[in-house]
């Protein structure tokens, strides 16, 4: 199975190679917007019947050939929003009837409803615009359904004089270019997902924990505070009822945990039966103390798991980012104060809270009592 990690390797080689997947995306779109301003000129007689192109065909004929055989969704659009020539992947992708003429794309329910007119505004007035629009797909009879997302791209053509010079300054055409990615970007979205969420629970992994706690001492906007939570014995549910019970505990587990938190604030699982729960804006390690104890009391309600009660408890350590001028705080330094408070907690008898002490060395974790049953004996 491929760890969290791995999947966060991943996702970031898939950024990479989404990045130069779109730029030779944008440079096809380049050359094929250049190639239909170039038949539109054609079309206006200001190319020269012989320029080196192939086959002696009608203009009109070999523009829409070339429209129709490109991959995008392709529309040419007159200033008043009326389309001049569109393909049928056009017609496809916008829900409209095959063979049909395109409306005013300025005032098409579908394109307005996904936002397109004021990337074709801005492209009449000489701005070329490439964006991501969603389109849900509703309302459109016969059409697709279901949200999509689509890559858009306006092209201003510029107006030529009579001796066919371009005259910049002024739009005769817009091409527009659309492509639905709603696939990629599903993928996308999962393979972020897998990158950053434990796979099993649905909690944030220790890479987005971190992320998250990094941004929150940026902001600086009040305290904030890491609880680091080891389940007490667990081993031993895995021992009695197998690996599939402790997995389905730590499931439920991870669910009574999330509901004892704020809105805003994140409940990680760190590895294996350790959890790090990060709350921000607090007031002080008092406040932070609070939410611990919530959580052990929440905890201690028996869990249902494979038709028997099974009891757990757990041991928290509790690290808040006051100010120490020896150590500015920061995720990592946080994550080992929450970390050695934990131990403390499990030395001092286990299912219970430990408050981080900056000025106490390192725990000697060697000394942890051997654990117990189910049952409570040695």
């Amino acid at each position: 199975m491929i760890g969290s990690e791995e999947f966060r390797r991943l996702w970031l080689w898939s950024e990479e190679a989404r990045r130069e997947v779109r730029a030779a995306r944008s440079a096809r779109l380049a050359d094929l917007v250049s190639r239909v301003a170039e038949e539109i000129e054609f079309e206006r007689g200001l190319l020269v019947p012989h320029c080196p192109r192939g086959e002696n065909v009608p203009s009109e004929s070999r523009f829409r050939l070339l429209l129709e055989r490109s991959p995008f969704a392709v529309n040419v659009v007159a200033r008043d929003g009326t389309s001049l020539f569109a393909n049928e992947r056009w017609n496809e992708l916008w829900g409209l009837p095959a063979g049909g003429v395109p409306g005013n794309v300025c005032s098409d329910a579908g394109t307005r409803r996904a936002g397109l007119p004021p990337h074709v505004q801005r492209a009449f007035a000489g701005a070329r615009t490439e964006v991501s629009l969603k389109l849900d797909g509703a309302g459109r009879p016969g059409g697709p359904t279901g949200e999509r997302c689509l890559r858009v791209l306006a092209y201003p053509i510029p107006a030529t004089t009579g001796d066919g010079h371009r005259e910049p300054e002024s739009v005769r055409e817009v091409v527009i270019l659309a492509e639905d990615i709603s696939a990629r970007a599903l993928l996308e979205r999962d393979l972020a997902r897998r990158a950053f969420h434990d796979e099993m629970t649905g909690l944030p992994n220790r890479s987005l924990l971190l992320r998250r706690a990094e941004e929150a001492l940026r902001r600086g906007s009040g305290e904030v505070a890491l609880l680091f939570l080891d389940l007490d014995d667990f081993k031993q549910v895995n021992d009695s009822l197998g690996h599939a019970a402790g997995n389905a505990l730590l499931v439920e587990v991870a669910r009574r945990l999330a509901t004892s938190v704020r809105a805003g604030d994140t409940v990680a699982r760190y590895g294996g039966d350790e959890f790090v729960v990060l709350l921000e804006e607090v007031s002080g390690p008092q406040e932070a103390a609070g939410t611990a104890r919530r959580m052990l009391e929440g905890l201690r309600t028996p869990f249902l798991i494979s038709g028997r009660a099974v009891t757990v408890t757990c041991s928290i350590g509790v690290a808040t980012s006051e100010a120490d001028d020896r150590e500015p705080p920061c995720p990592e330094l946080l994550l080992s104060r929450a970390d050695d408070a934990m131990y403390r907690a499990k030395l001092d008898g286990k299912d219970r809270l430990s408050l981080s002490d900056p000025d106490a060395s390192r725990t000697d974790r060697s000394v942890l009592p051997l654990p117990q049953s189910l049952d409570g004996q040695s």
